[in-house]
């Protein structure tokens, strides 16, 4: 399994829209092979601030989705309208 935590913070003049481009991720990404768990979190207390939780069954997967037509269009959005200030991608293990 494939853990990945996405810290991603909208700049100040479009958190609405960054967090709707964001949304748009989520239904078709869930539809993906491979997708075990795809989940937006926003910051209680810092607004822009977002998470995505992301459950990949193997790193071909995740691969594949960094590839996906949905992605690849939210790449082009989110780099046209400047959305983002940054996203730190944090590869994680679980502990159990």
């Amino acid at each position: 399994m494939i853990y990945l935590l996405a810290e991603i913070k909208a700049n100040s003049h479009c958190i609405e829209k960054a967090q709707a481009l964001l949304e748009s991720l989520i239904a078709p990404t869930h539809l993906e092979a491979g997708c075990e768990s795809y989940k937006l979190f926003a910051d209680q207390n810092e607004a822009g601030l977002f998470v995505m939780q992301e459950v990949w069954l193997s790193q071909a997967h995740l691969d594949a989705h960094l590839e996906s037509a949905h992605f690849l269009n939210f790449l082009t959005a989110a780099d046209e309208y400047k959305l983002f200030e940054y996203v730190k991608l944090r590869p994680m293990n679980l502990v159990e």
